[in-house]
């Protein structure tokens, strides 16, 4: 299983250390040398994205060197409205408890351009599993609002041969995080598909969605990726999906998977109205305080845990759980490698 962010952050993490430690500067460019490469790709057109954002470290997180937005991303989400961003548990585990060395780069196509918001809040799904990647999700909240928030769906995702796009930020041929925003086209693949013996032969859950080109491959997101949105191709977009893994990069019948927005969006909803609601500007597309789309049945005050054991930051000692906490993050110890830039498009 491979997860679709950076390697940077997945040997960073291996290293045990802690995150301050991890940021000296010597660590990161060794880390970085072990970059995959991107493959193809096709330049998003400026502004077509407000949504996407970077998740990145802090310029001044202890001991960076490279303080531009190439040297500091690792993993993409989406803006949902106010101050929250939406992206895949993996790429937030380590963020719990450590937000001020982390930040959010958005409005923009040029990582090197963006703006960076702090994080104040960080919540993991307490369905999360690090190993079978079942209920990939975590939300962020941001020390403001933000404009650019995308409609979420609402409790029916896309079926099989809609077609769908991908944004994102990956590593290129140098080894490097690409500088400015790519984008793919590609349709959803039905769970049968996907998860028959020529595919991933049982491993995808309910919380998952699986998009590509059936019988053909070549078009994916992969390596840096990480969280970043899939939204609806045609009419009004809506988000639908969030990057989490998948096996190599683009190849026929092992499609990229992702979470599936719908399943989460109680939990969605729960977690913005006990951490504050989306503000004044409302959630995108919709009149009130409740995730645009959902069924707005969050269960506001209903406690949960963070995962991986460690405790909430002060501000939200309880994570409100639409989906009780099943199994144990385990560690695959090795065997799990990351991926996420977009391929093909183009």
């Amino acid at each position: 299983m491979h997860h679709r962010t950076t390697a940077f952050l997945t040997a960073l993490l291996a290293t045990g250390l802690p995150l301050a430690a991890t940021a000296q500067s010597a660590h990161v460019e060794r880390l970085r040398t072990a970059l995959p490469e991107i493959i193809g790709g096709q330049l998003a057109e400026p502004g077509a994205y407000p949504y996407a954002v970077s998740l990145r470290y802090a310029k001044d997180a202890p001991g960076l060197e490279d303080k531009s937005g190439e040297g500091r991303h690792f993993c993409g989400g989406s803006l949902i409205g106010g101050r929250w961003v939406l992206t895949a548990a993996h790429c937030a585990v380590h963020i719990v408890g450590d937000e001020a060395l982390f930040a959010v780069g958005a409005h923009g196509n040029d990582l090197n351009q963006l703006t960076d918001y702090r994080i104040d809040g960080t919540w993991v799904h307490p369905g999360y599993n690090d190993f079978t990647m079942d209920n990939d999700f975590a939300l962020l909240r941001l020390t403001e609002e933000v404009s650019g928030g995308i409609p979420m769906i609402g409790d029916t995702s896309p079926g099989p041969g809609e077609m769908a796009t991908v944004v994102g930020w990956g590593i290129g041929d140098d080894g490097e995080v690409q500088r400015y925003l790519r984008e793919v086209t590609v349709e959803v693949v039905s769970l049968e598909d996907c998860n028959d013996d020529n595919s991933y032969a049982g491993e995808i859950t309910e919380s998952m969605i699986c998009l590509g080109v059936p019988g053909e491959g070549g078009r994916d997101s992969c390596q840096g990726d990480s969280g970043g949105g899939a939204i609806t191709a045609g009419g009004s977009p809506v988000l639908f999906g969030t990057v989490s893994w998948g096996r190599g990069c683009a190849e026929p019948e092992l499609y990229g998977v992702y979470g599936d927005i719908a399943v989460v969006n109680d939990w969605i909803d729960g977690v913005i109205r006990a951490g504050g609601g989306f503000g004044s500007a409302g959630a995108p597309g919709s009149d009130s305080g409740a995730v645009a789309g959902s069924p707005g049945g969050g269960a506001a005050g209903s406690t949960g845990t963070d995962t991986h054991g460690t405790p909430p930051p002060a501000d939200h000692t309880a994570i409100p759980s639409a989906v009780p906490s099943s199994g144990t993050n385990e560690n695959a110890n090795g065997a799990t490698e990351s991926i996420n830039a977009i391929i093909g498009g183009g």
